[in-house]
């Protein structure tokens, strides 16, 4: 069995045909092949003269919330030496899940959205890059690495391969705000290119901005195809539905039953809410995902990842393959949610304090990764590099990859997921940020009522379920886990059953 066949969505460019990928479409530009999956969509970039230079693989929306498809025509001369440069301009202000390939005589790059949602690695000895490590040819020929591998623990253990590994040494995971030069095989960071926080402009202004993009990106989407958001008890959730409001009668809202009592105060407020304002709700059923079906989403995902979205991948085959689903992914970056409350910009950040935050293991390589990423980081803000950190190695790394896991849904985005969103996200003041602000003056500013409900609070059974969870937690903290167990004894002794 071909299992690579099976890689919904997937896509690899190299300089040779692949006989393992004969039957998905290619097209060739010089000595470059693209090879894609046909639920990927892929965009022809051609010049005024019709000339093609690239490809736009994935789903793109611009600012006035058009589509970019079937053919995007750049607006300037390919030829001149600043085309590299216009081209990333433009491609700052596209929105959604997508990656670029730009082929001239003078620039050969690869470029990933904002958050590296539609994820890529390379290899220099095999001339390729991809969407997932096992589509990168001779794959099983090349050296695994063992010692990152145990350290991380995956599959075993929740996590993902942070900053540019993967599990093989020879194969380089392209970071957000980063191009790949396909000359010579190096990634070189192309944003930000300044200070991101811009105290000039005022927090009002900026939020009408995000809700527009926000508003226009999903107008945009819906006008394509009907598409599917889930509700949580969250904030990026609750931003997404308010600025929906334009296009409901298009969209059908959801939730996850995953079994756990965060993912029960989701359902209860997906609940009310949808009830409240009467919009088009179902909670999924929840199914466990089976082996078979967890080894195929590691395959899927280039085995880097597994977490709490690995174990619902059987639940989320329940979603409408015939709609587009949209995440509120990257919307925490918009409140500070990498930030400690007692961080601020001028604190000194270590590779090894980095890791310790994250829980990351402190071994060779990934202490090598860390200093290097460090290294070249356009900011001494502490604040900046956090910031940096979510959306190049949480949603880069972790998220990114995810979205590949999910085989059967027609096509995965965010609305935040947008360079232009997250330049204006940046630019707010800390403050304002650390007080959870922007998506409360979001709703406030697109669909007041939402915030008739408050945002992660409990209620009902579910509020003294959470008391009593704080209760032990005090109580298992303050007799630590022997006591805990001595505790539960005794109380088994005394009111069970005679």
């Amino acid at each position: 069995m071909n299992r690579a066949l099976d890689i919904a969505g997937q896509f690899l460019l190299a300089k040779a045909e692949v006989p393992l990928l004969a039957s998905w479409p290619k097209q060739q530009i010089g000595s470059w092949i693209l090879h894609w999956h046909s639920r990927l969509p892929v965009t022809e970039i051609r010049t005024q003269a019709d000339t093609h230079v690239g490809w736009l693989l994935g789903l793109a929306v611009d600012a006035e919330g058009r589509t970019v498809n079937p053919v995007w025509r750049l607006p300037f001369d390919c030829e001149k030496k600043d085309a590299a440069d216009r081209f990333e301009s433009e491609l700052n202000g596209l929105g959604g899940r997508f990656a670029a390939i730009f082929l001239t005589a003078d620039s050969h790059r690869f470029y990933l959205d904002a958050s590296g949602s539609l994820a890529a690695v390379y290899c220099e000895a095999q001339q390729a890059i991809a969407s997932s490590c096992n589509l990168i040819p001779n794959i099983r020929d090349l050296q695994e690495n063992i010692v990152l591998t145990r350290a991380l623990g995956i599959p075993h253990r929740d996590g993902c391969y942070p900053f540019r590994l993967t599990p093989w040494t020879a194969v380089t995971r392209l970071l957000p705000s980063h191009f790949l030069d396909l000359e010579d095989w190096t990634a070189k960071r192309h944003w930000p290119k300044s200070t991101m926080l811009d105290p000039t402009r005022r927090p009002e202004e900026t939020v009408r901005e995000i809700a527009e993009l926000l508003e226009t990106f999903i107008s945009g989407v819906t006008g394509l195809a009907p598409a599917q958001i889930p509700i949580t008890a969250g904030y990026d959730s609750r931003v997404l539905l308010a600025c929906s409001r334009p296009s409901l009668r298009s969209i059908h809202f959801y939730t996850t039953p995953i079994p756990d009592f965060g993912a029960r105060v989701d359902c209860a407020y997906g609940r009310r809410i949808a009830k409240r304002f009467r919009l088009d709700y179902s909670a999924m059923t929840w199914r466990e995902a089976t082996s078979k079906e967890i080894d195929e989403w590691l395959y899927c995902t280039g085995n880097c990842v597994v977490g709490r979205i690995t174990r619902g991948v059987a639940t989320d085959q329940q979603l409408d393959p015939a709609r587009f689903t949209l995440l509120g992914l990257g919307g925490e970056l918009g409140r500070g949610f990498y930030w400690l409350p007692d961080d601020f910009p001028a604190l000194p950040l270590s590779c090894e304090e980095l890791l310790r935050r994250f829980d990351l293991p402190l071994v060779d390589v990934i202490l090598r990764e860390a200093a290097d990423w460090l290294d070249h980081l356009p900011t001494t803000d502490l604040l900046e590099k956090l910031d940096l950190y979510g959306l190049e190695q949480r949603l880069g790394c972790l998220y990114g990859p995810s979205l590949y896991g999910c085989r059967k849904a027609r096509f995965t985005a965010s609305p935040y997921n947008s360079r232009l969103v997250y330049q204006r996200m940046f630019s707010l003041p800390y403050d304002y940020r650390r007080q959870k602000r922007l998506p409360i003056d979001l709703i406030q500013l697109k669909w007041p009522e939402l915030l008739q409900f408050p945002f992660n609070e409990p209620f009902g059974l579910l509020k003294l379920e959470s008391q009593a969870r704080r209760s032990l937690m005090r109580v298992r903290t303050a007799v630590g886990g022997a006591g805990v167990r001595k505790l539960k004894s005794a109380l088994v002794r005394t009111f069970g059953p005679r």
